[in-house]
């Protein structure tokens, strides 16, 4: 048995090749492709889409891609360390077209011809440099002056630049604010939340044939620690996790199994070095904070104090009245036709899966949060979870 198959697996959740069938829809993905696609309808002319390494700009392309491949006539360019001659010969290679002479002079016309013609049949065209941030300046300069080509009405090209953050602070600078100011759609794609990776490990499990998550509470706080939620970084760390797991013959990923991973990878913990930048600012707020606390304190006298220790003491005793504990012993049973096992015990929590009518669970807590009580349970075998006490009858049948 291969590990796949030790965790009910059809195929590798955790690819990192970017399929679009694996295309988790994140707000800011969907966001960055509608940009684009109204910039291309409306011929816009230039568009801009940055983000760290692993944050799913090439699947964005890709599904952009995909969304267009019969709609559009399209050159994309993957080698972006050319110079301008080099890079009009790309771009009409990507084209299909046959041109007569090495002129920069031949290139553009040829270019332009083309343009034309796709005009009058009504054609979109577009050029989409990958990795723009290491276009030479020279060259982009260049790309700058495609824009002109255009009718009395409309742009004739639709232009996509993609790379690293720093392309954007490149643009951003003097030299390229002729450039950065034909820019109309601007995207920045950042890291997941650990909620929204949750999620993306979840939909991705489901692709692959599992539809729960075998990774412990803890391990997924662990892989969210090392991956800082980029999107790359969370499927290197949770397939070898898993594969930790399947040596350890284990049917549950742990923290240890994240933590063998990490350390495998050679990776260090965002929390950690997130901690470090902090820590200076950390000890000058507290630092204040001291000073006027000892100031304020001193101020208000024992009667304020005393009235600030009442007040807490009230604000605990409204907490103890909504949130009780009783015995493991209790179960619980499922009433409803269905009902979601939750991780955390909020109305938008990560679905973990569904349980029919007629299950049981020993309940360990009950708390009231998000407007409603909610029932931590145990199931036979391990694994705790959370679910609306709404949806359980709490002991007491035969």
């Amino acid at each position: 048995m291969n590990y796949l198959e030790h965790f009910g697996l059809k195929s590798d959740p955790f690819r990192i090749s970017p399929d679009p069938e694996y295309y988790f829809s994140l707000e800011q993905h969907e966001v960055a492709l509608k940009s684009l696609n109204y910039s291309i309808v409306q011929n816009e002319g230039f568009c801009l889409i940055v983000g760290e390494p692993g944050t799913g700009k090439t699947l964005v392309l890709r599904i952009l891609l995909r969304q267009w491949y019969e709609k559009a006539k399209i050159a994309y360019i993957l080698s972006p360390t050319l110079n301008p001659l080099e890079f009009l010969k790309a771009i009409l290679d990507e084209f299909g077209l046959s041109f007569n002479g090495n002129s920069k002079h031949d290139l553009l016309k040829c270019l332009r011809d083309y343009l034309m013609k796709c005009f009058k049949e009504g054609e979109k065209v577009m050029i989409i440099v990958d990795e723009a941030q290491q276009v030479p300046d020279e060259t982009l300069e260049e790309i700058r002056l495609l824009s002109n080509f255009e009718t009395e009405n409309e742009k004739l090209l639709n232009i996509i630049l993609v790379g690293q953050r720093q392309l954007m602070e490149r643009l951003q600078s003097e030299n390229f604010q002729q450039l950065y100011q034909r820019i109309t759609v601007k995207a920045e794609l950042g890291p997941l939340s650990e909620q929204e990776m949750r999620e993306y490990m979840l939909f991705r499990l489901s692709k692959a044939g599992r539809y729960n998550l075998p990774f412990e509470g803890k391990a997924l706080g662990t892989i969210y620690e090392y991956s800082g939620g980029i999107p790359r970084l969370i499927n290197v760390i949770s397939s070898r996790a898993m594969m930790a797991a399947f040596l350890d013959g284990r049917t549950q990923v742990k923290r240890r199994h994240v933590s063998i991973a990490a350390e495998d990878l050679k990776l260090r913990s965002f929390k950690a070095s997130n901690n470090r930048k902090k820590l200076l600012g950390l000890v000058v707020i507290m630092a204040l904070l001291g000073v006027f606390g000892m100031y304020h304190f001193g101020f208000l006298g024992n009667v304020e104090i005393g009235k600030w220790k009442r007040f807490n003491q009230r604000v605990e005793m409204e907490k103890e009245d909504k949130t009780f504990k009783e015995k493991q012993s209790q179960k619980v049973l499922v009433k409803k036709p269905y009902t979601a096992l939750k991780l955390e015990p909020m109305n938008n929590a990560l679905e973990l899966e569904f349980v029919k009518e007629g299950v049981e669970f020993h309940l360990l807590e009950k708390l009231w949060r998000d407007g409603k009580d909610w029932c931590k349970v145990r199931k036979e075998g391990g694994g705790d979870y959370w679910l609306a006490c709404e949806d359980v009858i709490i002991g007491g049948w035969e």
